[in-house]
Parts: structure tokens; sequence; C-alpha cells
């Protein structure tokens, strides 16, 4: 075997399906809460100390409310939150007010006060926006208030409303003493999301939101799915949904920004849409992002006439997928008793044992049951789901029979799943039966059927059918090598979602291979590999860094995404971290 074909093989070896179909699974119904233990004071400059608000914690009422969501206080942090805003421009004639902002950062830090009892808040308005507070606060002060939480289980919320300005593809949030609308009088996303970057890296969960013109460019791509309980999960939800987009406000929903106002309206109630109730309301006293993001996108664009649409995004280091949320307060006293419409526990034997309408409701009982982390009686709403011919109830119950998940793992039954949901059109399933077929996992190893399927899968939209399909074409699995299309292929993926495919493609511009070798674009696809989570695309990037190819040479920088990219798995990366020790 050559040398080549034994580096692809191990370059491309799979410990289990990639994170976009991981993404697909039902474990997405996050349990956290706000508030937990308190955490102490540190010792504040007093020319910061001006900006911050503490609540005292009662601990029996927090006990009493986490029970009725089967939490403790043990397993969910204080919430802290970084609300920034501008409502007075004193240097732009004409333009000087921005009521709306000030009507938003009022209602959030009353709401987080009142309603979600966060445990601090930071206030920065008006002059108080700068980047030497904004570097403060989110690389120093909160860090340490993070790492102070009981099993670092702290969660944190930013959240901007004010004018926003754009160059080319980057955006700016525009600063309190601006002249005029320029990006010289602005603080660019790029600096923030490098300062947030210490969030991730001490919070458990976390959410951004960004009200500013704009303000789709402080995310590189848009990616959602469901969540799994608990886990840690970092998102963003701007306001605007392009570079281009502009927010505004309308008297006729609000005194604040159409955003903001919408988003109180959500978690009111009217986003908690899940789990589905047989009677009652649905919902279950707990509004996630992925269930107020779709509440925002639907009414956002029907107030804007969808010239208006927000936008959502994974920011984890690591893809990870779990959930930041709020309470759904006229609905949590409704649920605490913990009553149920789904079957009880007696009747979770086997598939079929199991009776809802239609697939819709099945798969909404499904991810109530694994909420509660019940999978084997998911599974069997799954079923049911899947004999009723809803391709999803096959995906995923194909996704839980190759990982293991509520049932024993067995991958004949994952291909036969997921080939009951391909048939029927189901485009990730497709994909992921191409990845066995590639693989020759509970099946016989096709790989002219791994091309079909895979690119069935990229036709369709999945972006993990596009990556497989550009790893056979650097391979030369079942089709004639051609680095040029697997480079396109990878392209369409890493632009759809798939943090492997950016991995790949940033190896292809670092070896100027099927494209012009260029650092600079391997630098900026490791980067989008690394965010989404791929471990060695966080190695990868370590490697530019020390070699400073790309990038200025840093060997702090080139020391942290080795880490990161062994900590997640990439045994190269613990072989670099060893050497530079």
């Amino acid at each position: 075997m050559s040398a080549q074909k034994t580096r692809l093989e191990e370059r491309f070896r799979w410990r289990s399906l990639p994170q976009p179909l991981r993404c697909v699974g039902l474990l997405g119904w996050v349990l956290a809460c706000l508030v937990s233990l308190p955490v102490s004071a540190q010792q504040v400059p007093e020319r910061y100390e001006q900006y911050i608000q503490r609540f005292p914690q009662n601990q029996s009422l927090l006990e009493e409310t986490l029970n009725r969501f089967g939490l403790t206080n043990e397993e969910v942090g204080p919430g802290f939150a970084l609300v920034v805003g501008v409502d007075f421009y004193p240097q732009l004639k004409g333009r000087e007010e921005l009521k709306p902002a000030g009507v938003d950062l009022d209602k959030l830090v009353a709401y987080l006060e009142g309603q979600e009892r966060f445990q601090e808040i930071v206030v920065l308005r008006n002059e108080a926006v700068t980047l030497e507070n904004l570097d403060y606060f989110l690389k120093r002060y909160f860090p340490k208030q993070l790492e102070r939480v009981p099993g670092k289980k702290g969660r944190f919320l930013l959240a901007f409303s004010g004018h926003g300005v754009q160059e080319g593809v980057d955006g700016y949030l525009l600063e309190p003493d601006a002249k005029r609308f320029d990006p010289e009088f602005g603080i660019s996303f790029s600096v923030i999301k490098g300062l947030y970057r210490r969030i991730l890296q001490h919070s458990h969960q976390s959410l951004v939101l960004i009200n500013a013109c704009h303000s789709g460019a402080f995310l590189e791509r848009e990616s959602y799915g469901q969540m799994i309980p608990r886990d840690p999960g970092h998102w963003a939800i701007t306001a605007g949904g392009s570079v281009d987009e502009l927010v505004w406000h309308d008297a006729a929903i609000g005194p604040g920004s159409i955003f903001f106002e919408k988003l109180f309206a959500a978690l009111d109630g009217r986003a908690d849409t899940l789990p589905y109730w047989e009677e009652g309301p649905s919902g279950d006293g707990l509004v996630t992002v992925e269930e107020l993001f779709a509440y925002l996108k639907s009414e956002v664009q029907i107030a804007t006439r969808q010239s208006q649409t927000p936008r959502m995004g994974n920011i984890s280091i690591h893809g990870d997928q779990g959930s930041f949320f709020f309470f759904d307060h006229d609905r949590k006293v409704i649920r605490k008793t913990g009553r149920t419409k789904v079957p009880p526990s007696e009747r979770r034997t086997s598939f079929g044992s199991v009776d809802c309408p239609n697939g819709k409701t099945c798969l909404d009982l499904a991810a109530h049951q694994a909420r509660r982390d019940n999978l084997e009686s998911a599974n069997a709403f799954l079923y049911r789901a899947c004999s009723l011919g809803d391709l999803t109830g096959c995906t995923y119950l194909g996704l839980h029979f190759y990982r293991g998940l509520g049932v024993e793992q067995d991958y004949v039954e994952a291909a036969r799943f997921f080939g009951e949901a391909c048939e029927a059109g189901g485009a990730v399933a497709c994909a992921s039966l191409g990845v066995m077929y590639r693989d020759g996992v509970g099946v016989t190893q096709d790989l002219a059927e791994a091309v079909r399927l895979s690119r069935l899968g990229c036709d369709g939209g999945t972006a993990l059918g596009c990556s497989v399909l550009g790893h056979l074409f650097e391979s030369g699995f079942g089709v004639d090598a051609d680095l040029s299309e697997a480079a396109r292929f990878y392209r369409l993926g890493c632009d759809g979602g798939d943090a492997m495919g950016c991995a790949n493609l940033g190896t292809l511009f670092s070896e100027g291979s099927g494209v012009d070798k260029d650092s600079a674009e391997a630098f900026r696809y490791f980067t989008l590999a690394c965010s989404g989570g791929d471990a060695r695309g966080c190695s990868s990037l370590g490697n530019l860094y020390e070699r400073g190819e790309g990038v200025d040479a840093d060997k702090g920088f080139a020391k942290l995404f080795y880490q990161q990219g062994c900590d997640a798995g990439d045994a190269w990366g613990c072989e670099q971290v060893e050497r530079l020790q």
C-alpha cells in the first residue's frame, strides 16, 4: 500500500458518523437552568465596578424551580450577562437618538433580573461602549467569574442593540462617539468574536444576541439543529440574515426594535412549542435556542415582509450541541407536576407498542422522551413514525442503531433504516448510507454505491454527502481521482456547515493539491473547521501558527490549537503538544 493511500485512509478514518449527521439526533432537548449557586465577587477596579449589577440568590426557591424539570443546583450554573447598547450618538447630526435600542436594553436587563434571576449583569451603555471595556469584561472579568462556578456550569449571555455598519463582507458595531456611519468608528465583529473566545472556553452554555444593521456578518455560516440534554453549547442569533441586511423599529409592534420585541413575545410562551401534548398547550416550560430561533425567524419575516431575516449559528469551539434556553414563565407552573401524555414506562417494551396519529406527532413524542433520556421509548415512537412513512423517523432510527442509542448497536439495522429513508428521498440518510458503503460497515463494501449515494445526498443539499464525495474523488475510491473535483465538493460541504469538509479543503490549499497553494485560504478553512469541532482542523491551525503560514507566527496560539486538537481526539495534535512541552 502506498504511503499516500495510507495517509488518506488515516486522515479519513471516522470513528462515528460526522458532525452534520450527529446534529440529526433526537437528543436535542436541553434541560438546564439559568441560575445556581452564587459566585463570590472578585476584586474589580473602581472604573469597572460601576457597571456591575449583582443580585442575591434564593437557594431554596432555586432548588424548587430546578426540581420541576428534574434538575438540581449541581447540574446547572448561575447566569451572567453582558448587555451592551447605544441609544445616543451625540456627533451623528440629525441621527443622535436611537430610542428603540434604549428600550431593548432596559427591557432585557429587567427580564434577566426579574424573570430569569441572573446572578450578575454588566451594562455598558452609550459612552461606556468602548473596546477597552469589552476587552476587560469578556477577556478578564467574566472568564474568572465563570471559572469559580462549581463544575464550570456557568451560563453566559451577550446582547447588543445599536447601529451597525459594514465594509465589504465585514460588519462593525458603531461606537457612540462616531461622527459618521463608517467602519473607522466601529468595533469589528471579528474583534468581538476574538474577545468572546475566552467566554467559550470557560462557560458551559452561552448565547449572543445582536440587533444591528449588517449583523449577519457576525456569523460565517448559518447552522442549527437538535441538541443534547445538559450538554455544553454556544450559539448566536443575529437580527439580520446577511452582511447587507438592515434592521429597524416599527412602532406598531412595540417601542423597541422589531427583533427584541419579537424575542420578548417569544418568551411569554409563544415559542414554547415542544414537546407535543395530546391535551392542552404543547411545551414543557423551557424555550430552547432552537425554539426561540424558529419563532423569531418566522415572526420577524412576517412583520417585515421578508426584508429582515434573523440568522442563527453555532459558535462553539468544538461544535457541541447543547443549548442555552429561557424559562417560559406562563407554562412552567402547569408542567411542574411532571404530568405527561406519552405512554407510561410499562409500555416501553418493543417497537410497535405505542400509537400516534401521524409522523409529526410521533416525532414530537419521541423528542419528549429523548429529552428525558428515555431512549427506548423514543425509539418506539421513531419506529411508529417510520412505519407511517415518515423518512425523518427512519433516519433518526438508523442513527440510533448506528450509535447504540437506546438499542444495541447494530450496523445492519442502521443500514436498513437509512436505506428506507434514502429510498423515500431523505438526503441525510443517503449520505449516511454512503459512508457505510464506503467503509464496509453493516454492508458489503461497494465504492461505486458509495459514490452514488453520496452524490444523492450532496444533490439533496446535505453537506455530509458533499464532503464524502470530495473524499472519494481525492482518494480515487469508486471514481477516477480528481483533486479539482475533490476541492469543489469539499467546498460545497464546508459551505453547508460540515467541519470535516472545511478541514479537507484547508489541507488541499495548504498542499496546493487541486487548487493553487494558498496559505491564507488554508488558514481560513482550518479556522472554520476548528470552530465547527473538527479535531484535525484545530491541529492543522496550530501547525500554521507554528510555521507562520497564512498568519503571523505565534507559538502560544500554536500550542493552544494543538491542545484543542488533542483534546478533541487528534493523535497528531497530541504528539505536537508533547513535542512543544
